[in-house]
């Protein structure tokens, strides 16, 4: 039986090449800083694993701190992020526009507490990150906030201006405000301010 010319063998082969699909590479979003305790990196198709310092991290990862579990990242906008313990953050996605180097990072907390800061060095004017939860969406425009999601959503912003919206109305956060979400279908209410006295 005669073999195939090498011309005929090189044109399947490309042809087979052609029509396999293409994957799409999975986007940087940041990379380890810092871990202690447990705390695992959650991917589709993968492993869990412990993540070492200066592991780079990309969209679609969940992360994930146990009780006394603690991860520091450092997104690729410069912006700091801190998970204190037992709480999971999935990485969704990431956006890279040009010619102005703007960010924007959009993230899912589904339960326990989240820190944000910008870091030494500020993000690029305009890049921004969305923190959807259960209960509302948070957007902010480089600016230093946290959240604690357990049955109802309480976020803090020390410095900047932040946008919190759910199902029934949205409310405006500056520097020092707080607020509070019980549910999805109840409007964000302001509580007293940082500089509040303790009652």
């Amino acid at each position: 039986m005669p073999y195939p010319s090498q011309p005929r063998l090189t044109h399947a082969v490309l042809l087979l090449v052609l029509c396999l699909p293409v994957l799409p590479c999975a986007a940087q979003a940041g990379r380890v800083l810092f871990t202690s305790g447990p705390v695992l990196v959650v991917a589709a198709e993968q492993p869990a694993h412990t993540p070492a310092r200066g592991e780079a991290l990309t969209e679609g990862q969940l992360l994930r701190t146990g009780a006394g579990g603690n991860l520091q990242v450092r997104l690729d906008d410069g912006s700091l992020l801190g998970l204190l313990p037992e709480t999971d953050l999935r990485l969704n996605e990431v956006r890279h526009s040009e010619p102005f180097a703007q960010h924007q990072h959009v993230l899912s907390l589904y339960r326990g507490r989240l820190r944000i800061a910008p870091g030494t060095a500020r993000p690029p004017k305009g890049s921004r990150i969305i923190v959807n939860t259960p209960l509302a969406s948070l957007e902010a425009i480089g600016q230093e906030f946290s959240l604690e999601l357990g049955e109802e959503l309480r976020v803090s912003v020390p410095s900047g201006r932040v946008m919190l919206r759910n199902d029934a109305g949205s409310l405006l956060l500056r520097a020092r405000d707080r607020a509070l979400v019980r549910g999805r279908k109840e409007a964000p209410l302001r509580l007293p301010g940082l500089d509040a006295p303790a009652n």
